[in-house]
């Protein structure tokens, strides 16, 4: 059963392709010290010259 986040992060990127990695990554978990499950983290692209059109690859999922 999947539990409802109760934290929720949003990250809003704008012409950030060399940044995005570094600040999601910042984001994890393991680098915040919490629970996975007690938040969750949204990334909102908001047309940016150069598309981020993934973050999936940016953090590994634990």
């Amino acid at each position: 059963m999947t539990r409802t986040p109760t934290l929720s992060i949003v990250v809003t990127v704008y012409n950030m392709r060399r940044e995005a990695p570094r600040t999601l990554r910042s984001l994890t978990p393991e680098y915040q010290g919490v629970d996975a499950e007690t938040y969750e983290v949204i990334v909102v692209e908001n047309g940016s010259s150069e598309p981020y059109e993934t973050v999936e690859g940016c953090v590994q999922p634990t």
